[in-house]
């Protein structure tokens, strides 16, 4: 593997691992988080997730990478109907269940499906 290839996969790890330490604490306080920081991979039982679990924002842009990968170039039907497949199968999810899907990508991924146009 080239560096720049090895810069890339870098980057995508480096995301994955810190939502994944990330994402258990999303709403919690500052306060609460300098008092215990979180200094391993926890568990995130507001959505039932297991230690190490990724959140909606790794599953785009995993599903995101496998279009463009498939590709060549960033196709946003492609991009969308992957988004798709991942609210309704759960694929590029963790457990194998989508998720904590934000209101407006969900919003978004509604209208596509009911006809708007990805861009």
């Amino acid at each position: 593997m080239n560096r720049q290839n090895n810069q890339y996969l870098g980057a995508i790890i480096g995301h994955a691992v810190g939502d994944a330490m990330g994402f258990p604490t999303e709403f919690s306080k500052r306060e609460e988080l300098l008092q215990n920081p979180v200094i391993e991979m926890i568990d995130s039982p507001d959505v039932g997730q297991p230690a190490g679990s990724w959140s909606d924002d790794t599953a785009m842009v995993i599903a995101t990478i496998d279009s463009f990968i498939q590709k060549k170039y960033f196709d946003y039907k492609d991009i969308m109907d992957k988004w798709v497949k991942w609210i309704s199968k759960s694929e590029y999810t963790p457990t194998g269940v989508a998720f904590d899907i934000g209101r407006t990508c969900l919003k978004a991924i509604k209208k596509y499906c009911n006809g708007t146009a990805p861009l």
